[in-house]
């Protein structure tokens, strides 16, 4: 299995919990010693709310594209996009391995340029998915039915053992 964040949600109300009380702080009118390390603490949240948003874009984007290209067909047909993919996955893989063993997200915020190279990794996935889409349109003009399906649900059909024949290159 691979490493995934499953709730994202909830690290999401973490933060804006911890947001809304660091706020509350900043109210106070005894604030003056603290505001510094309060104001800190805000652009820090704010980080890391900005990191898990691109995380979580970039994790979906890889769980759509993976099954897509653990198929032969698929990485002979568009050779360069499934180099490219293989490369992010690679890295996606290695990163997830590094920041599994961290319970805590300022340590994961501070891996380097994990929000960069997540940032490129969308973008080169961004690319791949407009080159997926001439290759599932491929598919469906040898069978218009396949018109009726998203994307993911044709890669789910695609890639089950019983997939039809004429799906295969």
């Amino acid at each position: 299995g691979w490493f995934v964040v499953s709730d994202f949600i909830c690290v999401y109300n973490e933060i804006d919990d911890l947001i809304i009380a660091t706020e509350k702080i900043l109210m106070s009118r005894y604030i003056n010693p603290l505001k510094s390390q309060a104001d800190s603490l805000m652009k820090a949240l704010a980080e890391a709310e900005s990191l898990l948003r691109i995380w979580e874009l970039f994790q979906s984007k890889w769980k759509s594209l993976h099954p897509m290209f653990a198929m032969e067909d698929v990485r002979s047909f568009i050779p360069l996009e499934a180099r490219k993919f293989t490369t992010l996955d690679n890295a996606w893989k290695r990163i997830m391995s590094d920041l599994r063993r961290e319970t805590s997200l300022s340590n994961m915020m501070s891996y380097a340029d994990l929000r960069v190279q997540m940032s490129r990794g969308v973008d080169t996935m961004e690319e791949i998915f407009s080159i997926k889409r001439i290759y599932l349109n491929t598919k469906r003009a040898q069978c218009p039915r396949l018109y009726l399906l998203d994307d993911i649900s044709m890669l789910s059909l695609m890639s089950s053992d019983n997939h039809l024949p004429f799906m295969k290159a």
